[in-house]
């Protein structure tokens, strides 16, 4: 978007890149169903088979921009300790913006099982090496809505952040010593809710 009058020349679009996904997601089950969702600092389209997928993205995008983050990464295989082979995909590898690459599986805590469980420790044992520093099974004790409103906002305010509102709330939080309340900042901006969406 350049400055100056939004007329429709001003406007450039760049189109968005598709899922890096290494398998379909299939559609609507009875315990699932298929998001396709917009990651806009990777200008990249993303998949999810369950809100709470979806929810983690969000909370993981609202953490760092710099965070890449991939769906659907490719297989890692295990053997179990019978000797069985086995294969197991991930929701989202993350490389994270402090440097480390992990892997998460996530699940409602309910679908935890000792399968799920078992195959993510013999994949941290066997075949991690290269791919991941960690792997973990994320359920809603972490996706909380609470986090997810929170992520929802951060994101929505960095789509929509004044630069003008971000320097008047910069000076006036640069003369803070201490703690202060969030909404107490945004009624001493006088700027209303853009004030929120500034700091």
């Amino acid at each position: 978007l350049t400055p100056g009058e939004h007329d429709r020349e001003d406007f450039i679009w760049i189109e968005c890149q598709p899922t890096t996904a290494s398998r379909n997601i299939s559609h609507r089950t009875k315990r699932s169903f298929r998001i396709r969702s917009y990651d806009r600092e990777d200008n990249r389209e993303l998949v999810a088979e369950s809100n709470i997928e979806e929810g983690f993205r969000l909370i993981k995008r609202a953490e760092s921009r710099q965070n890449r983050i991939w769906d659907q990464p490719p297989a890692r295989r295990y053997k179990l300790p019978d000797g069985s082979e086995h294969a197991h995909t991930f929701d989202y590898l993350v490389d994270e913006w402090k440097g480390s690459t992990s892997a998460y599986a996530i699940r409602p805590e309910a679908d935890v099982d000792e399968n799920l469980k078992t195959a993510i420790r013999c994949i941290r044992e066997q075949s991690l090496k290269g791919f991941a520093d960690n792997a973990f099974i994320v359920t809603e004790r972490f996706v909380t809505k609470t986090k997810l409103r929170n992520a929802i906002e951060i994101l929505d305010a960095r789509e929509s952040r004044n630069e003008a509102d971000v320097q008047i709330v910069s000076g006036m939080i640069s003369r803070i010593r201490g703690g202060v309340m969030l909404d107490r900042l945004v009624q001493a901006s006088c700027l209303g809710p853009r004030g929120r969406i500034a700091l």
